[in-house]
């Protein structure tokens, strides 16, 4: 089971922010539905199974200890969720979630306390204007100085290989190329497999990748290797290409930039991502409530482990003053660039 969920992985298992749709899901029948099972379920799963533990310092056994004194057989469903909530918000781990019939619980500090970096209108009305095509998930534009630019605001929009090829195409005899991620929630890791293929002429290598399978910290599997394989044709070998990124392009999309980072003439432009890299992994307390965690690990080949973001090559922030002059200055440091 675990090699086949790691071969499913590597072929785009959906990492998503917010929907846990496609993870694998381990269902639980053999505890019994009272608050203090629920407790020691979740307690004993994390403990066991979350992938980041020493990589974060979270002391587990001290957040376990401190709210099990918390928790008794009379108490509400309601609170007990805020109990379980509060220990999964110490995770700091956007994949990491707990779904009842009337909450859901999230820890979205990996975007909320930054700038966001990001102005749709200025992108909108400036830089891909009225005449921009719209080409499947792909609105794309000629900008300034003959540079490409592609907007992509979420992996868990389709692409197919015709659309993309049909951008590539429309942007062969441009400068470079600009892919836009910013506030990027993320999606399939198929479609930036599928985007990685156009600009590699042979099999690469992206991203290492581990799986918890033990309960000790340090009982992982690998580490494992995602190759890419080549599209049947290649674009922009020899141009520079710019990823923009923010805090809030996370899950597949600092999967993203992660693996574009194995390639040299690609920069990483903007702010370090959010993060998000690991696989989430479902499964259901005796109540039925979902619990949702990482039970992976990627890193770049590198060996950069990229869960709390991935870093950038030039650090640009969006500048407010010039945004409401209708100037998107990460836009334009990134034309420069490729100038």
């Amino acid at each position: 089971m675990i090699f086949q969920r790691l071969k499913l992985w590597a072929l785009g298992l959906l990492l998503v922010a917010t929907l846990p749709a496609c993870e694998l899901a381990l269902v639980q029948s053999d505890f019994e539905n009272s608050p203090t099972e629920c407790f020691e379920f979740l307690s004993t799963t994390i403990e066991e199974k979350y992938a980041f533990l020493e990589f974060k310092r979270v002391n587990w056994d001290s957040i376990v200890t401190a709210n099990r004194p918390k928790v008794n057989d009379e108490m509400s469903q309601e609170e007990l969720f805020k109990i379980l909530s509060n220990m999964l918000y110490q995770l700091h781990d956007g994949h990491v979630n707990l779904a009842s019939d009337f909450d859901r619980s999230r820890n979205w500090d990996w975007y909320l306390n930054y700038p966001e970096n990001y102005r749709e209108d200025v992108m909108e009305r400036n830089y891909l204007g009225k005449d921009f095509l719209s080409t499947g998930s792909l609105p794309n534009q000629i900008l300034k100085g003959n540079v490409g630019y592609i907007r992509y605001s979420s992996f868990g929009n389709p692409i197919s290989d015709a659309d993309f090829t049909y951008v590539m195409e429309r942007f062969k005899n441009t400068r470079g190329l600009i892919i836009d991620i910013r506030n990027n929630g993320g999606g399939a890791i198929s479609n930036a497999n599928l985007m990685v293929s156009y600009f590699i002429a042979q099999k690469t290598p992206v991203l290492k990748y581990f799986e918890k399978v033990g309960p000790g910290p340090e009982e992982f599997n690998g580490p494992f290797v995602l190759n890419i394989e080549p599209a049947d044709k290649q674009y922009f070998a020899n141009k520079t290409i710019v990823v923009l990124t923010n805090r809030s392009s996370y899950s597949a999309a600092s999967f993203f930039p992660a693996m574009m980072s194995a390639l040299p003439n690609v920069i990483l432009m903007g702010d370090t991502t959010g993060g998000g890299g690991g696989l989430p992994t479902s499964t259901q307390l005796p109540n039925g409530w979902n619990l949702r965690y990482s039970s992976t690990i990627t890193t770049t080949m590198k060996d950069f482990n990229y869960e709390d973001g991935m870093p950038v090559n030039i650090r640009v922030d969006l500048d407010p003053v010039k945004a409401n002059q209708g100037i998107d200055t990460m836009i334009e440091r990134a034309l420069a660039e490729i100038k």
